[in-house]
């Protein structure tokens, strides 16, 4: 990790996390379930539109095709069968990360953390049945919650709010450039640990970019137990 010298995180004390590519590893079973249904209408979709769409834009992968007449007005039957897809692969388990329980413990010892999701509560919640990660989090901020999703900045708006921060107090975690898009605009730093999917992806140049969670300690200068 490159530390900025220019960077000051001293008035941080409350961490906002991402779900979907941070704390678990659900994005490529969410393609796999609509890459499925959309093939049921003879639509192959390709890993890099959707990548490109829906973890780079914050678009609707259905609203694209929509607007290019690939598909009608049923749509909406392929979303509902896409998440009973996506549910039925959530309910066989998910498993955190590597190295994120480990992070978010000594994280927890000294910052207010929350989680704020794009995802659905029902979603979401199923996703953390035995994760054992909630108990980290003061509070999780759905896309239930909210009338705008990332990357509007109104998800990590509305969680400061709830938190009773500024903008200043709050780091964001994200692995998408919509993600880090909705930080900026919130006015917050936000730190970029990006998967296999968004790697390749053009960021905001305000984010700092890591390669590991556990370099989340190091930027916040926080011990690392693990190492000793």
């Amino acid at each position: 990790m490159e530390r900025d010298t220019r960077l000051d995180l001293s008035d941080v004390d409350t961490l906002f996390w991402d779900n979907d590519g941070i704390l678990v590893d659900t994005e490529y079973l969410y393609y796999e379930a609509l890459k499925s249904v959309l093939l049921e209408y003879t639509y192959e979709l390709r890993l890099e539109d959707f990548i490109h769409h829906s973890l780079g834009m914050g678009k609707s992968i259905f609203q694209m095709l929509l607007e290019k007449e690939i598909i009608k007005a049923e749509w909406k039957e392929l979303q509902a069968h896409r998440d009973e897809l996506y549910m039925q692969r959530l309910l066989q388990g998910i498993a955190p990360m590597r190295g994120v329980k480990e992070t978010l413990e000594q994280l927890s010892q000294h910052y207010h953390m929350a989680i704020v999701t794009s995802s659905k509560r029902k979603t979401f919640d199923i996703i953390h049945a035995e994760t054992g990660l909630l108990s980290f989090f003061d509070f999780v901020l759905t896309s239930d919650d909210i009338s705008e999703t990332k990357p509007s900045p109104e998800p990590y708006l509305s969680a400061a709010k709830m938190a009773r921060r500024s903008p200043g107090q709050c780091l964001v975690i994200e692995d998408s450039p919509r993600g880090a898009l909705a930080a900026e605009r919130a006015g917050m730093h936000c730190v970029i640990l990006p998967t296999q999917m968004t790697e390749k992806l053009d960021f905001p140049k305000s984010s700092i970019r890591l390669q590991r969670i556990e370099e989340v300690l190091d930027l916040l200068s926080v011990p690392n137990s693990s190492n000793s």
